[in-house]
């Protein structure tokens, strides 16, 4: 009898099993970085998912009106503005990981605040904190990094399928708790969680800079550099550009949402929770294909039906008839608005080179919160004129990002 034939049915069924889990790990560009990432982000975002959907209605539980609130998200992402470009740059010179570990510490911090604070100024505090986050800028190069370029597209897609997944029903238990305990313990849950993501990243991801490069033998970027790379790349400052003008859309109205459900739509708490449960699961449902869609259709038709799929969605949700309909056009809304993530990620990254990566990606992600620095504020302000106002000024300029990119990109 040869060692062959001592194979068992038990074995064998292990052994079909873990050929089948690599073979979707290899579907899904699942690399063992894209793997931890995704995994500890799902953990985290549920942690978040308890509670952050509700802020605007603990703030204003609180005592702040909606210009006040529109205020506190403005100072957020001046914050936010301030640290994209040092991230990308650190992120350049010292690698990936520290920069994503050091802003799951900060964002840690922020939610211990949360689950002391007693009034509208700690309270603010810990939010600018929280926005104050440097994690993407590392994360997507990390990701990017991971896996070989056709498969750029998929694997964020794969990040952003797993990472909400999980706050499918974060929302849902977030709204029941806070309904009958209150936010202190979605707080000090998020915080646990929040803890475990950054022990497990330490231990288990694995650098994607080379080590010649953060050693300094071969070149890093500046600010300058990259500066230079985005002016001389023309497709590349037309994409940041229609980019920031649709933060800048973005931001004017999304945060309204729970109050615009609360005070037009009449809903609770719960329900609202499970309005933002149904994005969740939009996110997870499309992140995925949208970004294998992207490998296969290319980068930029991906980008312009995900930004006229949000526009219709979001006039459908300000126009809906009922309840019923706001809610799943909110879904379709949101997911629309989410679904450009994978391709335009893998579209910036095709448009830049691996030195010049981590701080390209902090130079966009600071356009866009320049771009989006006005806008909690003026949404504020609009939302106490008329509920619908903000809404309509983020078509409109959701519109003119649009015709930046039909007119002035290419594949």
């Amino acid at each position: 009898m040869t060692a062959t034939d001592k194979s068992t049915p038990k074995s064998n069924g292990i052994k079909f099993i873990y050929r089948k889990l690599s073979s979707i790990r290899e579907i899904l560009a699942l690399e063992s970085n894209v793997l931890i990432l995704s995994i500890t982000s799902a953990i985290s975002t549920f942690g978040n998912s308890l509670w952050v959907f509700f802020l605007p209605l603990y703030f204003n539980r609180i005592g702040m009106e909606a210009p006040q609130i529109g205020a506190i998200y403005t100072v957020s992402n001046l914050t936010s503005l301030l640290l994209q470009i040092p991230a990308g740059l650190l992120a350049d010179k010292f690698g990936r990981k520290p920069i994503i570990v050091a802003s799951g510490l900060v964002s840690s911090l922020s939610v211990f605040i949360f689950a002391f604070s007693e009034d509208a100024v700690s309270a603010s505090v810990a939010y600018i904190l929280f926005n104050s986050t440097f994690f993407m800028p590392a994360a997507r190069a990390m990701l990017i990094e991971s896996v070989p370029k056709e498969k750029r597209g998929t694997a964020v897609g794969a990040f952003f399928s797993i990472a909400p997944s999980l706050a499918v029903f974060g929302p849902i238990v977030g709204g029941a708790l806070s309904e009958r305990y209150g936010f202190k313990p979605l707080f000090w849950i998020g915080f646990c969680l929040h803890l475990a993501t950054i022990i497990t990243r330490v231990l288990l991801l694995r650098e994607t800079k080379h080590s010649t490069s953060i050693q300094g033998h071969r070149k890093t970027s500046s600010f300058s550099s990259s500066v230079r790379l985005v002016i001389r790349n023309k497709n590349l400052f037309a994409l940041i550009l229609a980019y920031g003008v649709y933060s800048m859309a973005d931001g004017l109205a999304g945060f309204l949402v729970p109050l615009f459900s609360r005070d037009q739509l009449k809903l609770g708490s719960s329900e609202i929770g499970f309005m933002y449960s149904i994005l969740s699961a939009l996110l997870v449902t499309l992140s995925l294909p949208s970004g294998k869609l992207a490998d296969k259709i290319g980068r930029r038709k991906c980008v312009i039906i995900a930004w006229i799929g949000e526009n219709l969605s979001m006039l459908g949700f300000i126009f809906a008839p009922n309840a019923y309909i706001a809610i799943l056009m909110f879904g379709f809304w949101i997911a629309s608005g989410q679904m450009d993530i994978p391709a335009g990620t893998a579209w910036f990254s095709d448009l830049t080179d691996e030195e010049h990566r981590g701080a390209v990606m902090g130079f966009h992600m600071t356009v866009n919160s320049l771009f989006s620095l006005p806008s909690p504020s003026i949404g504020g302000i609009l939302f106490s004129m008329s509920p619908r106002f903000p809404f309509f000024l983020d078509g409109l300029l959701s519109l003119t990002a649009l015709i930046i990119l039909l007119a002035l990109t290419k594949e």
